[in-house]
């Protein structure tokens, strides 16, 4: 078997068969759930879509990383361990984990960055924006910076966190007939947000402009 097709065939075994990661992955995504709905105290029902693969990656096999323990092995340690134990985890690579979480009537797409760097270790798994946002990664924290000044200007006397409960994709902009398109031209997108502060609920319209020197910038209306 060619070497990228087995490596990639390893990737997606793990993926989808090592439960203790798949559990981890759960419990990351009931943590966010959790934390966008603190007044939901009822059990989250999950359902696991397709992640997506940012980077390659790279796996070894058990017979591999076995063969590698046994040659970097410190002295007096005993590697002859079963197989059958062993988790061999992916040595780097980037992905991203969508799960749709559902519970108090509530239902929303979370969104896990995850990172492998060692065979040996679990990947970090870091919660992403929830929703459909299609801000990328490295912007998402400006995207929220913008939106928390407009609440900090709108919602009067409200010094709470703020928490981004959902995201919404609507659309592309069409600078000639200012409506919205399914197709990017270039010219930036919609979105709405789901906030939730001291104790109650508003929604975002944000827009997302192409921008020469900040490369994005956001425009952000509040209402309840």
């Amino acid at each position: 078997m060619d070497s990228a097709l087995a490596n990639n065939t390893l990737f997606q075994n793990y993926l989808a068969q090592e439960k203790s990661y798949i559990d981890r992955v759960n419990q990351e995504a009931k943590n966010v759930f959790n934390s966008s709905f603190p007044e939901c105290d009822a059990e989250i029902n999950l359902q696991r879509r397709k992640p997506i693969t940012l980077t390659n990656t790279k796996m070894k096999s058990k017979a591999s990383a076995k063969d590698f323990k046994r040659q970097n092995r410190r002295k007096g340690e005993n590697v002859e361990f079963d197989d059958d134990i062993i988790i061999v985890h992916p040595e780097y690579g980037q992905w991203i984990e969508r799960l749709w979480a559902e519970a108090c009537d509530k239902r929303i797409n979370i969104n896990l960055l995850v990172n492998g760097y060692d065979f040996e270790n679990y990947p970090v798994i870091y919660p992403m924006m929830n929703g459909t946002s299609k801000i990328a990664i490295i912007n998402q924290d400006k995207a929220f910076e913008a939106v928390k000044a407009t609440v900090r200007q709108v919602v009067k006397n409200c010094s709470g966190a703020v928490f981004v409960r959902d995201t919404f994709f609507l659309g592309y902009r069409n600078t000639e007939t200012r409506q919205i398109m399914e197709k990017d031209s270039g010219n930036g997108w919609f979105e709405k947000w789901s906030i939730f502060t001291c104790n109650k609920n508003y929604e975002a319209d944000i827009v997302i402009l192409p921008d020469a020197k900040t490369e994005y910038k956001y425009l952000v209306r509040m209402r309840e």
